[in-house]
């Protein structure tokens, strides 16, 4: 009886123990319910007007990926315009030193008219305008007569130092001739007028034609000028020419490869901000030929690996990344709202099906 009495003690000790333990359940049961009200509450506060939590998560991944493609097309933006201001202040300054130049050749050139005018002075504005309108036969005419009238001037004055000279001996050796046989003094001053006349007029026609000289020299000065001109000319054409060889050709086939492989790059980094997502294990990069694609495996020391060497699982993620990058530069002029996309997904593995 005794015993019994015992056990019903020990069932009323383990009741009372059990009792305690409940109420502690029921407080922390409680405390846990407000903490979940509190958690809710919360949630409901992030969420704002979002009815669950899977839909604001999809929305902010749909954020990002705005933004890391607006990223990616202020990042183009933003190297185009280096490469334009670039550009842009190469040609400046070479229109600086050229503008220089021009400057530095134009004073030269007012300082030896200041002084070629200056030694000048007889041929004025009219004068000289009637010389440049003469052609190269009026000038080569003016040349002739020049070196004539030149040979004539040193012919009339030999003969008239001649005449000098033979009119002393003459006078002081032949004192004894008649007064009839002996020039008067008029008439050797009239000779000596007439060759000084002579003399005049060939000096004059002298200076005519230096000056007709001078101004072939200033054509010649032109001409040499208009060909320094033609050879600067010749080089940028063959700069040009240069440049032609490189991406110019009859089809456009040259400047097409270019054009496709500039477009290329920037479907690979549209791909790559895609492929980021998907996988970041892989990276891809252009390479194997002019228009070829290679894949870069991180997880494999950065193995560079062909694109027909991937498996199916691989190659869904690099055809979805290159899809989504073309749909992502394609964006910015047209809305795309819907991407189909056939790649065969009952040979997928299953987490290629999974991210599908």
């Amino acid at each position: 009886m005794r015993h019994y009495e015992e056990q019903l003690n020990a069932e009323r000790r383990e009741q009372v123990h059990r009792q305690e333990k409940q109420k502690a359940c029921a407080a922390r049961l409680t405390e846990r319910e407000n903490q979940l009200q509190t958690c809710q509450q919360a949630l409901r506060s992030s969420l704002g007007d979002q009815p669950a939590a899977d839909i604001w998560q999809q929305q902010l991944d749909s954020a990002i990926q705005h933004a890391r493609q607006q990223q990616a097309e202020f990042e183009r933006q933003l190297n185009d315009g280096r490469l334009e201001l670039a550009r842009l202040t190469s040609e400046q300054s070479n229109c600086r030193q050229r503008r220089g130049e021009l400057q530095h050749e134009r004073d030269k050139l007012d300082t030896e008219l200041s002084s070629w005018r200056a030694a000048q002075p007889e041929l004025n504005d009219a004068t000289l305008a009637q010389l440049l309108r003469m052609d190269d036969n009026q000038l080569s005419e003016t040349r002739q007569r020049l070196q004539h009238n030149t040979d004539t001037l040193t012919r009339c004055r030999e003969r008239l130092e001649g005449c000098i000279e033979r009119l002393s001996a003459h006078l002081s050796q032949q004192t004894g001739t008649p007064d009839d046989e002996v020039p008067d003094v008029e008439t050797l001053q009239r000779r000596h007028a007439e060759q000084s006349q002579v003399c005049e007029d060939s000096e004059r026609r002298c200076a005519e034609t230096r000056a007709l000289l001078l101004d072939d020299d200033n054509r010649r000065n032109q001409s040499q000028a208009l060909l320094l001109q033609i050879d600067a000319a010749m080089a940028e054409n063959q700069r040009w020419g240069r440049i032609a060889a490189l991406i110019g050709s009859s089809d456009g086939g040259a400047f097409r490869k270019i054009a496709q492989a500039y477009n290329l790059d920037l479907l690979v980094q549209h791909a790559n901000v895609q492929l980021r997502q998907l996988a970041r294990r892989y990276r891809l990069q252009r390479g194997g030929s002019p228009l070829g694609l290679l894949v870069m495996d991180t997880e494999m020391g950065d193995e560079r690996r062909s694109v027909h060497s991937l498996s199916g699982g691989e190659t869904f993620l690099v055809s979805l990344a290159l899809a989504l990058g073309l749909a992502s530069m394609a964006s910015s002029k047209l809305k795309i709202e819907s991407l189909f996309i056939d790649e065969g997904f009952g040979s997928l593995d299953p987490e290629s099906l999974q991210i599908a």
